[in-house]
């Protein structure tokens, strides 16, 4: 039988799509706001981010 860490799948990081498909199906938005989808893929890429919004542009949703 192979080791553990053999048999263990490699993770895939999680990729723009998935965050959409999560902003549909979690919070009810068929789309992000303005700029809000270039902040996620940032931080999904490892990259820091930050972010000036005005109140109510959506930021918390950005780091849920």
């Amino acid at each position: 039988m192979a080791p553990m860490a053999a048999r263990r799948k490699e993770a895939v990081p999680p990729t723009l799509a998935d965050a959409q498909r999560i902003l549909e199906q979690v919070f009810g938005y068929r789309s992000f706001r303005f700029h809000q989808s270039s902040i996620i893929d940032a931080l999904l890429a490892g990259r820091d981010a930050v972010a000036l919004m005005p109140t109510g542009g959506g930021k918390s949703l950005c780091y849920q």
